[in-house]
């Protein structure tokens, strides 16, 4: 019932990202069919979903998506004037917690498979064909890196009360962190967003732009531990805040 109880709080959001993700990746692939205009840019069909989809504004999209997702908790539901009814629930404060981000945490899953599956599916339909395992890698980078962004999220809505601050909080910290990440060369091998994308990555043939080698599992399980301190900041502080 926990889990029924999350999914229903987050169902139209996840819904909405999943759709709008789904038709990103169908563009992608459909613009394909405009030949003229993308062989002359495109060495491969690799490469051009990898500029298309895998480093685009689908990866913001998608990044946005798991804010919105995290999104939620006791305080919003303070605010609403709903909070009574979840703490009368017979469980602890820990386990309610931990039900919505595992909710929450599996819906960022699926979200950064959507564009890998949209562009294997369809692809044949111009045709074209984009390796399975490829498109499996791209989406276990995404997974990293959405948990990391909904972890964040998922906190922020623990600490800042009000209907958008937690939100709008969200979105700016992304921001902010890309420029920082993005400006400074010392930082860059700590930025998640170049690990989602592979973007100067030494396992990124740049000339195919398909991924070559293991995956980077240092770094991501690096990124997997910081997801999971936040979530275990936030469970602390919800545990002991007074709603």
């Amino acid at each position: 019932m926990l889990f029924y109880k999350g999914w229903l709080e987050t169902r139209v959001r996840f819904i909405l990202c999943s759709i709008v993700l789904f038709v990103l990746g169908a563009y992608s692939v459909v613009q394909r069919l405009d030949n003229l205009r993308y062989a002359r840019r495109y060495v491969s069909y690799s490469n051009y979903i990898y500029w298309e989809t895998y480093s685009s504004i689908t990866c913001v999209v998608f990044v946005l998506c798991t804010l919105l997702l995290g999104l939620g908790g006791f305080l919003r539901e303070r605010e609403r004037g709903t909070i009574a009814v979840s703490l009368t629930i017979p469980v602890t404060r820990r386990r309610l917690v931990l039900t919505r981000a595992a909710v929450g945490l599996a819906e960022t899953v699926l979200l950064a498979c959507i564009p890998a599956l949209t562009i294997c599916m369809l692809s044949p339909l111009v045709r074209e064909s984009y390796p399975t395992a490829q498109a499996i890698k791209f989406g276990i980078l995404w997974v990293f890196a959405g948990m990391l962004y909904y972890s964040a999220s998922f906190l922020g809505s623990t600490l800042l009360p009000g209907e958008y601050t937690a939100a709008a909080a969200s979105v700016l910290g992304f921001f902010v962190y890309s420029f920082l990440f993005g400006r400074m060369p010392a930082l860059r091998p700590f930025n998640v967003n170049g690990i989602m994308s592979a973007h100067e990555a030494p396992f990124l043939d740049k000339g195919t732009h398909l991924l070559i080698g293991p995956l980077p599992w240092a770094p991501l399980l690096i990124v997997a531990s910081v997801a999971a301190a936040l979530l275990a900041v936030a469970v602390f502080v919800s545990e002991r805040q007074d709603y």
